[in-house]
């Protein structure tokens, strides 16, 4: 289950970001911070709602494909909320034609997170299609 551990640790270095004044001001927390939380528990209950079911009939499979399919929806959610992020900031704190060591800081960090992003998509996209294969078998 690399997908749910790779969700875990880029939740908590996400949070570690968002939460530091340095980083995002206190007033975008309310339009930045606190949705992307909430958009992270979204991920992980619908993560364990699909884990809970077992795929071995047809009606089953789909309903945990559903699932997944939301968990994958859910990472382009906390995707688009991080584009907020980077918007607000640019506005902020990032823009700049000679970019100081510290706005440099920031870009890297919301660069990383959008490749871990992109990890986390790729990463349940192979747990969905794992899904489909254990389909094939229990018509077998």
């Amino acid at each position: 289950m690399e997908f749910y551990r790779n969700a875990l640790e880029l939740q908590e270095d996400m949070m570690k970001f968002l939460l530091r004044e340095k980083n995002v001001p206190r007033k975008y927390r309310g339009v930045v911070t606190y949705p992307i939380v909430a958009a992270f528990d979204e991920l992980f209950d619908l993560m364990h709602q699909a884990n809970r079911i077992y795929a071995d009939a047809e009606e089953s499979t789909a309903k945990r494909r559903e699932i997944q399919t939301a968990c994958i929806r859910k990472v382009d959610e906390i995707y688009r909320l991080l584009q907020r992020t980077v918007s607000l900031l640019w506005k902020d704190r990032l823009k700049s034609k000679t970019p100081s060591a510290e706005q440099q800081r920031l870009r890297n960090a919301l660069n990383d997170f959008a490749t871990r992003l992109k990890r986390e998509e790729e990463l349940l996209t192979g747990w969905r299609n794992s899904t489909k294969q254990n389909k094939k078998r229990a018509k077998e």
